[in-house]
């Protein structure tokens, strides 16, 4: 049996470790574009999700040319490492959380191109990222009865949610 030079095992060892980088953030990447509530922000997702990976994947070849950007790919590296080791993993809190505020601003986009205006929206979701309720609060002219019939039938359209599950709660000021 052959044993590896130190140069050589160092090779290897940023080799390895640069297909670990891919399949992590292909994995990473394609649960972000999954969760996304709408087509106009999968586009964008997979937009910024393709220019990364780019980064990635050309990040063997900056360190063979010696090119300076190589630290900015590194850097991007560690904080998504460490970003993993932080619980920001697949099943992590994080992804949650963003899932969850995507849904809360396209559901705000949407009342808006309606011009009703919200005060606030509230998202709650299950562990598998079904919507199992919706709080929109509106106040001022927009808190009428008919707005909150208008608000329900348009989120339960665009969501295939049922009117019980969306909460329409009119603030007096």
């Amino acid at each position: 049996m052959q044993y590896l030079h130190q140069e050589d095992e160092k090779e290897a060892e940023v080799i390895k470790e640069w297909i670990k980088n891919i399949i992590v953030y292909m994995l990473f990447s394609s649960i972000l574009y999954n969760m996304a509530p709408d087509k106009n922000y999968k586009k964008y997702i997979q937009f910024l999700s393709g220019i990364i990976m780019i980064l990635i994947v050309l990040r063997p070849i900056s360190f063979i040319f010696s090119f300076d950007g190589g630290r900015e790919l590194s850097a991007y590296a560690d904080s998504l490492n460490q970003f993993l080791e932080d619980g920001g993993d697949v099943y992590g809190e994080g992804i949650y959380d963003y899932y969850d505020m995507s849904i809360e601003r396209a559901v705000e986009e949407n009342l808006k191109e309606k011009d009703i205006y919200t005060e606030n929206v509230s998202v709650t979701t299950d562990e598998k990222s079904n919507i199992l309720r919706i709080n929109i609060y509106i106040s001022g002219e927009d808190a009428s009865s008919d707005t909150e019939k208008q608000i329900k039938n348009l989120i339960s359209e665009v969501y295939n949610l049922d009117e019980d599950s969306i909460y329409v709660i009119r603030q007096v000021r």
